[in-house]
């Protein structure tokens, strides 16, 4: 099915060894740069709108299109449930069972 399997491990370890590159500039310059309280929140900020940016987009489109209603429902009951503060394990199994019933039942 793949013809070059190699080039999402490489995909994948590019990633890896760019996060941990990034994580550490953090640690090694968060000291040096003198950041006031208010651009500390704000990179905070954008840092959690990055975050729930991509995870809009993956929820809704697959491939290029619509993923379907069965995992925009999944993404949502998993959304309600993190918003209650509920265990991460929970939110997952949810979010998972919501999209799997409904598919099951035909709603894709």
């Amino acid at each position: 099915m793949m013809e070059h399997p190699w080039w999402i491990v490489g995909g994948i370890l590019a990633l890896a060894v760019g996060t941990y590159l990034i994580r550490l500039m953090g640690v090694v310059l968060g000291n040096r740069l003198g950041l006031g309280e208010s651009s500390r929140q704000l990179l905070n900020d954008a840092a959690t709108i990055l975050l729930v940016t991509v995870a809009v987009s993956a929820a809704f489109q697959q491939d290029g299109h619509f993923s379907g209603a069965a995992r925009v429902a999944g993404v949502v009951a998993g959304l309600l449930l993190a918003l209650a503060r509920q265990s991460i394990i929970v939110v997952v199994i949810t979010a998972a069972a919501v999209t799997a019933i409904l598919r099951y039942f035909g709603i894709h």
